[in-house]
């Protein structure tokens, strides 16, 4: 028992290591100034071709009568800009793929900070829908599904398209937006009283079913 915990724990830590914002990194201010403005706003971490990215920047000085001032910077995607006084984001992705961003803040005495991270742009139209439930068919709520592109299992890893989602009350789930290709899925259980597994009833990603995953807006379903 305590080893499948300890296994879930690992898969829930992975996961949340994909969806993670940073606050500083290579070529960002001095660490003794970077600290001085803290970004309190979370921006999405998924975007879709064509549609504008909606994102506003917030930082907080620890002199609240400093005026704060926010900057793209040049090794953003093209056409990303962001007001220097609202800290708006003006952006629309044209391909699908992972565009790290950093946004830069400065306050008029000299205060600065740096937020960076990952955008995962997506173009698929298709949905995955499925139910995950115990073996007296009892829905499980709670459940982590996450389905990983099949030719890249490493849900942390550069260039890998994967998507996630919990199961609801009745043990549902739905993914949307997907792009098409071949996924494998994940189901993690929020308790050791189950274990987690791949699809479908296999311990272990190379044993998992393939999904094969339309770009079409038909429902695809795995349960």
């Amino acid at each position: 028992m305590r080893t499948r915990y300890g296994l879930l724990l690992i898969a829930l830590i992975a996961l949340t290591a994909q969806l993670g914002v940073a606050q500083g990194g290579p070529g960002d201010p001095p660490p003794d100034r970077m600290q001085q403005l803290m970004f309190v706003s979370q921006p999405p971490l998924f975007g879709r071709v064509d549609v504008p990215y909606a994102y506003t920047a917030i930082a907080h000085a620890k002199d609240l009568a400093a005026v704060i001032h926010y900057f793209t910077h040049p090794f953003n995607p093209p056409g990303f800009a962001i007001d220097s006084i609202s800290g708006a984001v003006a952006w629309t992705p044209t391909a699908s793929g992972w565009y790290p961003i950093s946004i830069l803040a400065r306050s008029n005495i000299g205060e600065m900070g740096v937020q960076r991270f990952m955008v995962t742009v997506t173009s698929g139209n298709a949905t995955l829908l499925g139910k995950v439930t115990d073996m007296a068919n009892a829905p499980i709520p709670g459940v982590v599904i996450e389905i990983l592109q099949a030719g890249n299992v490493n849900p942390v890893s550069f260039g890998c398209f994967s998507f996630a989602t919990r199961t609801d009350i009745n043990g549902n789930y739905r993914l949307s937006n997907i792009d098409p290709g071949q996924y494998i899925l994940h189901a993690i259980s929020p308790t050791p009283e189950f274990a987690s597994q791949w699809y479908d009833g296999k311990e272990t990603a190379l044993e998992a079913n393939q999904i094969t995953v339309l770009d079409s807006p038909e429902v695809n379903r795995a349960d």
